[in-house]
Order: C-alpha cells, then structure tokens, then sequence
C-alpha cells in the first residue's frame, strides 16, 4: 500500500479518537441527574444530535423548451407585372384634299363679271341662261322699263333666276361663294355720282343726242364735259341731254319716258 495512503488513514483515525474522547468527558461532568439541567443537557445533545435532513435538492425547473420556431408564412410571390398596352399604331395622316380645279370666271358679252352683290331698283325677266338674262339687261326688256335702264343683273343657275338692276353700284359685299352670279355692264358708272328724280332740268343746254346713246355712254359725256351737271335720258330712243345746272324745276317729265340725274 501507498506509504502516503497509509498516513491519511492513520491521521483520520486519530482524529476520531480524539472526537470520542472529548465527547466522552463532556458526558461525564454532567451526570445522570435528572434534573432540568441534566434534561437540558440531553435535549441539546439530542439536537445536536440531529442531524438535519436537508431540504431536497430542488430539482431545477425543467429546461423549458422554447417554443417551437414558427414558421413563418410563405413571402408571397408578386404580382406579376402586367404587360404594358401595346401602343396604338398612329393614325395615317389622311391624304390632302385634291386643289380643287379652278373655275372659269363667267362671260357674257357687254358685262364685267362681279364678286359685289346689287342694290336698287329691280325687276325680274324669264331669261332661262346667262346669256339671255345679259340679253335682256342690254335690251332693257322687263316689266319696268319705262322706269328705268338696266345697267347690270344677277343670274342664278339653279332654281332660275334674272334679276335686272337700275345701277352697277358696287356694294363691297362679295357674295362670289354663293349660287349667285353678279354681272355689271362694261364701262358702266361704278359710284354714285348722279342723283336720279323725275324732275326736268332747266338752264342751258351743253350738249344734245337726238339718239343712240345708252345711259352708260351718256353719262360718261357728262362727266368728262366739265360744265356738265346733270343729263336727261331717254332708253328707247337713245335720247342724250347734257345741262349746265342741277336746280330744281319742278316739272316731272318721267311719264314721258325720260330720267333725270343730277351731279
């Protein structure tokens, strides 16, 4: 045996011995008496004694398990992106309207086409063509020709129509996009130098045409005679009167067939 063993035997040994014997006095000087001291005694023997019985050892609180590790939902899967609108294709520019073809100004022998609508006096004839609506301005042939001479006229195509006019004024109001045609005689008087009236002329004659001047050509005689004021007209036989004054002499000669126009 381990020599060093040996003396941990030995020693613990002794120490016993030592423990009994000291116990063994200590019992000695207190007699067997049974006195409160001796029951004293024996009480703190027994409790001593005792050994006290450990509480026992606490078993730990189960490890507690944690909770099971929750799963967590699935991450959805997106939407998916929807595909774009495919884009219209553009809509074809549409071809240019055709340039309409030009349209031939209208012709009728002795008048100047016109864009500018007519105003005045007026009567209407049965002329069915542009033509012999002219024909009927430049014959002076309607209803009122004793009242006036024609000196230009509207015609309409469809329905028919023969308007003749007692002047070729220009109104500025140009009706060239409507169905109606304006004709003003060549050379005709284009602005209001005359003042038309029934009422004779007095003074002194500048010059007489017993014929064959229209109101157009007898007009402008006045106009580039310098003395001329005022002229008497007759249509049916082309009567031409150039006076020198434009007084007022207060006899109507109209119902003789004669117009009268002042400067």
């Amino acid at each position: 045996m381990d020599p060093k063993l040996i003396g941990v035997i030995m020693l613990m040994m002794m120490c016993c011995i030592g423990s009994s014997a000291s116990l063994a006095m200590s019992t000695g000087g207190n007699g067997d008496a049974d006195s409160s001291g001796g029951g004293a005694g024996n009480k703190n023997k027994d409790d001593s004694a005792a050994t006290t019985t450990p509480d026992a050892t606490t078993t730990p609180d189960a490890t507690t398990t944690p909770d099971a590790t929750t799963t967590p939902d699935p991450t959805p899967a997106p939407n998916p992106t929807p595909p774009p609108n495919p884009t219209p294709p553009p809509n074809p520019t549409p071809p240019p309207n055709p340039t309409p073809a030009p349209t031939s100004t209208p012709q009728v022998t002795g008048f100047d086409y016109s864009k500018d609508d007519m105003y005045g006096r007026y009567a209407d004839t049965n002329a069915s063509t542009r033509d012999a609506c002219g024909a009927d301005c430049k014959n002076n042939q309607h209803s009122k020709n004793n009242e006036f001479t024609c000196e230009a006229f509207i015609y309409r195509e469809n329905p028919k129509l023969c308007r003749l006019y007692d002047n070729a004024e220009i109104s500025n109001e140009d009706i060239s996009h409507t169905a109606y045609e304006v004709f003003r005689a060549t050379g005709a008087e284009t602005s209001k130098d005359y003042t038309e009236s029934c009422d004779d002329l007095g003074g002194g004659i500048v010059a007489r045409h017993a014929g064959g001047k229209d109101l157009n050509s007898c007009k402008k005689s006045c106009r580039e005679n310098p003395t001329c004021k005022g002229i008497i007209h007759k249509h049916d036989t082309g009567f031409c009167q150039l006076h020198d004054n434009n007084d007022p002499y207060g006899v109507n000669i109209c119902d003789q067939g004669y117009r009268v126009f002042r400067k």
